[in-house]
């Protein structure tokens, strides 16, 4: 199962809780006994993948896992097709196999827009995420550390556009989440 977390494609889609939502999922699935894999530092059981190339060496024997590729266009081109050179075409073969396995992929991007659009065809869940002062007025400035909510819009897509599958719900920011992760990391 591929898992989308984006960014307002018409918006300001930075600093608005994708990393966070995906961590908070990777931390619930880790406390439901999956194994966990992911591209950056998390402070709970994981193993770390530092490559395109050593996530698809370890596909094969995946099963029952969960994987977080954070910026997953820090691995390969958004804009290209699939490719055996930079491992695409390995990562779509993959994701057509995931149910079969029972691996979740999780990995962020920017924008709707910035998946690679053979990603998109096989993703199954998008999530648009949104960060929002209390008073539900959204907020920009990625140094906030005042208290927030999370609203995330489930989507599915229809000739590449999002379309919502009901209306944008809202989730109090629990603040130990950014205890296990590195908000600044990046990701290479």
């Amino acid at each position: 199962m591929l898992i989308c977390i984006c960014g307002n494609d018409f918006g300001y889609n930075m600093g608005n809780l994708k990393s966070y939502t995906m961590t908070l999922m990777l931390y619930l699935d880790h406390l439901n006994g999956r194994e966990i894999k992911a591209n950056y530092w998390l402070g709970f059981p994981h193993e770390p993948v530092d490559s395109l190339n050593e996530l698809l060496y370890k596909l094969d024997d995946m099963n029952n896992a969960s994987i977080g590729a954070d910026e997953l266009s820090a691995w390969f081109s958004n804009y290209d097709r699939p490719s055996n050179k930079d491992g695409t075409r390995e990562i779509v073969k993959f994701g057509r196999q995931t149910r079969k396995r029972g691996v979740k992929m999780y990995f962020t991007a920017q924008s709707w827009y910035d998946v690679n659009k053979a990603l998109r065809r096989i993703t199954h869940n998008i999530y648009v995420t949104a960060k929002y002062h209390p008073d539900f007025t959204l907020c920009y400035d990625d140094d906030c550390r005042k208290p927030h909510l999370l609203g995330i819009t489930p989507c599915r897509a229809v000739d590449d556009d999002l379309i919502p599958l009901g209306p944008e719900q809202f989730y109090p920011v629990i603040p130990e989440i950014f205890e296990v992760y590195d908000t600044e990391q990046i990701i290479t």
